[in-house]
């Protein structure tokens, strides 16, 4: 059974919207005084991690419109 376009469009909205607020969270790490606890190693990794997450609400986007396209 194949999924619809517009549920999937929705699904990956909805996925994009907490994905963001998971950004935002760790967005906000950098002006609290814990991430002066970080060793380097571990502000490079946060770093990795943010902008991977980035690329994957950049990603999760353009596929949402898409899919709402194609509906």
């Amino acid at each position: 059974m194949q999924k619809k376009p517009v549920h999937r469009a929705i699904l990956l909205g909805d996925a994009v919207n907490d994905l963001m607020e998971a950004e935002y969270a760790m967005a906000r790490l950098e002006s609290n005084d814990v991430f002066e606890a970080l060793s380097p190693r571990q502000t490079r990794q946060y770093h990795v991690v943010l902008n991977l997450l980035r690329e994957l609400i950049h990603d999760l986007r353009q596929d949402t419109a898409q899919e709402q396209l194609a509906s």
